[in-house]
Protein backbone atom coordinates (compact mmCIF):
# COMPACT_ATOMS: atom_id res chain seq x y z
CA UNK A 1 0.00 0.00 0.00
CA UNK A 2 2.75 2.22 0.83
CA UNK A 3 4.69 1.75 -2.25
CA UNK A 4 1.59 2.76 -4.34
CA UNK A 5 1.10 5.57 -2.53
CA UNK A 6 4.84 6.58 -2.41
CA UNK A 7 5.22 6.37 -6.49
CA UNK A 8 1.35 7.92 -7.08
CA UNK A 9 1.35 11.14 -9.48
CA UNK A 10 -1.10 12.28 -6.69
CA UNK A 11 -0.52 13.97 -3.44
CA UNK A 12 -0.61 12.16 -0.41
CA UNK A 13 -0.61 14.19 3.27
CA UNK A 14 -0.21 13.14 6.63
CA UNK A 15 -1.35 15.10 9.38
CA UNK A 16 -1.30 14.86 13.31
CA UNK A 17 -4.84 15.29 14.61
CA UNK A 18 -6.20 16.81 17.99
CA UNK A 19 -6.08 13.68 20.64
CA UNK A 20 -9.55 12.38 21.09
CA UNK A 21 -10.96 13.32 17.91
CA UNK A 22 -10.04 9.83 15.75
CA UNK A 23 -8.72 9.67 12.61
CA UNK A 24 -9.55 10.26 9.15
CA UNK A 25 -9.23 10.92 5.47
CA UNK A 26 -10.19 14.06 3.38
CA UNK A 27 -9.96 13.96 -0.39
CA UNK A 28 -7.09 16.36 -1.63
CA UNK A 29 -8.40 17.65 -4.59
CA UNK A 30 -5.73 19.99 -5.04
CA UNK A 31 -3.22 17.01 -4.82
CA UNK A 32 -5.12 15.29 -7.25
CA UNK A 33 -2.41 15.15 -10.96
CA UNK A 34 -3.89 15.50 -14.28
CA UNK A 35 -4.57 12.78 -16.67
CA UNK A 36 -4.55 10.32 -13.61
CA UNK A 37 -6.83 8.07 -12.21
CA UNK A 38 -7.81 8.81 -8.64
CA UNK A 39 -7.77 11.82 -6.37
CA UNK A 40 -5.09 12.65 -3.91
CA UNK A 41 -5.73 12.57 0.27
CA UNK A 42 -5.23 14.06 3.33
CA UNK A 43 -5.00 11.78 6.26
CA UNK A 44 -5.43 13.25 9.82
CA UNK A 45 -3.96 10.89 12.47
CA UNK A 46 -5.39 10.15 16.36
CA UNK A 47 -2.60 7.49 17.98
CA UNK A 48 -4.01 9.11 21.47
CA UNK A 49 -4.86 6.97 24.42
CA UNK A 50 -8.46 9.24 24.35
CA UNK A 51 -8.61 8.13 20.76
CA UNK A 52 -8.03 4.35 21.63
CA UNK A 53 -10.39 4.41 24.52
CA UNK A 54 -12.74 5.80 22.34
CA UNK A 55 -12.40 3.08 19.78
CA UNK A 56 -12.57 0.17 22.17
CA UNK A 57 -16.02 1.73 24.00
CA UNK A 58 -17.02 1.59 20.65
CA UNK A 59 -15.66 -1.34 18.66
CA UNK A 60 -16.02 -3.40 21.51
CA UNK A 61 -12.13 -4.52 20.47
CA UNK A 62 -8.50 -2.68 21.26
CA UNK A 63 -6.82 -1.30 18.36
CA UNK A 64 -3.31 -0.57 17.54
CA UNK A 65 -0.85 2.16 15.75
CA UNK A 66 -0.87 -0.23 13.23
CA UNK A 67 -4.60 -1.44 12.74
CA UNK A 68 -5.20 2.96 12.58
CA UNK A 69 -2.61 3.46 9.95
CA UNK A 70 -3.78 -0.23 7.47
CA UNK A 71 -7.30 1.44 8.16
CA UNK A 72 -6.82 4.87 6.91
CA UNK A 73 -4.46 3.81 4.17
CA UNK A 74 -7.42 1.34 2.85
CA UNK A 75 -9.03 4.77 2.27
CA UNK A 76 -5.95 6.82 0.53
CA UNK A 77 -5.84 3.79 -1.66
CA UNK A 78 -9.15 3.65 -2.37
CA UNK A 79 -8.57 8.07 -3.11
CA UNK A 80 -5.77 6.88 -5.23
CA UNK A 81 -7.21 4.58 -7.39
CA UNK A 82 -10.39 6.48 -7.80
CA UNK A 83 -12.62 3.72 -5.60
CA UNK A 84 -14.72 6.14 -3.75
CA UNK A 85 -18.27 6.13 -5.90
CA UNK A 86 -19.79 3.56 -3.96
CA UNK A 87 -18.54 5.55 -0.17
CA UNK A 88 -21.73 6.55 1.82
CA UNK A 89 -22.32 9.50 4.07
CA UNK A 90 -22.49 9.01 6.74
CA UNK A 91 -20.53 5.84 7.12
CA UNK A 92 -21.85 2.75 8.58
CA UNK A 93 -21.59 -0.65 8.53
CA UNK A 94 -22.67 -1.50 5.27
CA UNK A 95 -20.46 1.49 3.57
CA UNK A 96 -18.41 -0.20 0.79
CA UNK A 97 -15.24 1.99 1.69
CA UNK A 98 -15.51 1.29 5.58
CA UNK A 99 -15.96 -2.68 4.66
CA UNK A 100 -12.96 -2.53 2.70
CA UNK A 101 -10.53 -0.83 5.41
CA UNK A 102 -11.98 -2.96 7.93
CA UNK A 103 -11.10 -6.14 6.00
CA UNK A 104 -7.62 -4.63 5.34
CA UNK A 105 -7.44 -3.54 9.18
CA UNK A 106 -7.38 -6.91 10.39
CA UNK A 107 -4.76 -7.36 8.38
CA UNK A 108 -2.87 -5.49 10.40
CA UNK A 109 -4.70 -6.48 13.44
CA UNK A 110 -3.39 -9.95 12.96
CA UNK A 111 0.15 -8.81 12.71
CA UNK A 112 -0.24 -7.14 16.43
CA UNK A 113 -2.27 -10.15 17.39
CA UNK A 114 -5.15 -8.93 18.39
CA UNK A 115 -8.91 -10.35 17.11
CA UNK A 116 -10.63 -9.39 14.06
CA UNK A 117 -12.90 -6.61 13.98
CA UNK A 118 -16.23 -7.60 12.88
CA UNK A 119 -18.02 -4.17 13.40
CA UNK A 120 -18.02 -0.61 11.97
CA UNK A 121 -19.03 1.39 15.09
CA UNK A 122 -21.45 -0.47 17.26
CA UNK A 123 -23.19 -2.07 14.04
CA UNK A 124 -22.31 -5.91 12.49
CA UNK A 125 -20.24 -5.81 9.12
CA UNK A 126 -22.02 -8.39 6.95
CA UNK A 127 -19.26 -11.26 7.18
CA UNK A 128 -20.21 -12.34 3.68
CA UNK A 129 -18.98 -8.47 2.45
CA UNK A 130 -16.52 -8.67 5.80
CA UNK A 131 -14.38 -11.47 3.76
CA UNK A 132 -15.15 -10.43 0.34
CA UNK A 133 -15.62 -6.78 0.14
CA UNK A 134 -17.30 -4.94 -2.44
CA UNK A 135 -14.35 -3.62 -5.20
CA UNK A 136 -11.66 -4.28 -2.83
CA UNK A 137 -8.68 -3.26 -5.43
CA UNK A 138 -5.66 -4.21 -4.24
CA UNK A 139 -2.08 -2.02 -4.35
CA UNK A 140 -1.36 -1.15 -7.75
CA UNK A 141 -4.59 -2.63 -9.38
CA UNK A 142 -5.87 -0.50 -11.98
CA UNK A 143 -9.94 -0.03 -11.19
CA UNK A 144 -12.42 -1.29 -13.58
CA UNK A 145 -15.07 0.96 -15.64
CA UNK A 146 -17.90 -0.40 -13.56
CA UNK A 147 -16.37 0.73 -10.52
CA UNK A 148 -15.99 4.23 -11.96
CA UNK A 149 -18.56 6.65 -10.03
CA UNK A 150 -21.25 7.18 -12.12
CA UNK A 151 -19.74 11.24 -12.29
CA UNK A 152 -16.50 10.15 -13.21
CA UNK A 153 -15.90 11.09 -17.06
CA UNK A 154 -11.96 9.88 -16.90
CA UNK A 155 -10.81 7.02 -19.30
CA UNK A 156 -8.48 4.50 -17.38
Amino acid sequence: MLHQLEKSENIHQIQERVAGKGSKVDTNKKGSAEDYQGEGSITFYDFSEESKKNFRKTAGVKNSNLSIVVHEMSHQIDEDNGNTGDDQYPNTASDPSEIRAVHTENRGRLIDGLPKRTNYGKDEIDSDKLNNPPNYILPGQKIRNEQKSPNDNRIY
